[in-house]
């Protein structure tokens, strides 16, 4: 009678533990589902802060996208709509260039940025607040440059603005 009572209770174990197990495995199959989901989907949120488009004319030569020791950082720089993840992004190729430069941190130095550049429009959004710490220079001999705009980017701590649209025969 308690020999039968054991195994009984060890039949009930084990299917208890054979739910347990079925549970983990659906959860982690649920888990790993919405994982790649995500990825292949890019549903996670975009954590971008600010946004600085700009248009660049290349005539052949190879330009820079940012000035040749400005420390790229965490910015992100897309090149008509592609991705470069280099440390110094270029263009080589003759013709006009969308590029996207996107900042995810609430504050950004725009020192010596995009000093001789060959950037011919420049627009700066933000739907959040994104303090600039620094300007020196931002746009110096940026002979090209055309059209400015800035929204959304807060200046106001900003104690130097030296230099900041140096030689820039084209602005209008």
């Amino acid at each position: 009678d308690s020999s039968q009572k054991i195994k009984k209770m060890s039949q009930e174990e084990l299917k208890e533990r054979k739910k347990l197990i079925a549970i983990y495995f659906l959860s982690g199959l649920i888990a790993l589902s919405i994982l790649i989901f995500a990825l292949v989907f890019k549903f996670f949120p975009d954590l971008t802060t600010g946004i600085i488009e700009c248009t660049y004319y290349c005539n052949g030569n190879e330009i820079d996208i940012l000035n040749r020791n400005y420390e790229k950082g965490n910015l992100e720089i897309f090149i008509e709509g592609k991705e470069d993840t280099s440390d110094h992004p270029k263009i080589k190729k003759e013709g006009k260039y969308t590029v996207k430069i996107k900042t995810t941190e609430n504050e950004i130095d725009l020192d010596n940025m995009f000093a001789n550049a060959s950037v011919k429009s420049i627009k700066m959004s933000s739907e959040k607040k994104v303090n600039i710490k620094n300007m020196v220079s931002s746009f110096e001999n940026c002979t090209l440059l055309e059209n400015f705009t800035i929204k959304g980017f807060d200046t106001s701590k900003v104690n130097n603005m030296s230099k900041l649209f140096y030689n820039n025969i084209n602005l209008k």
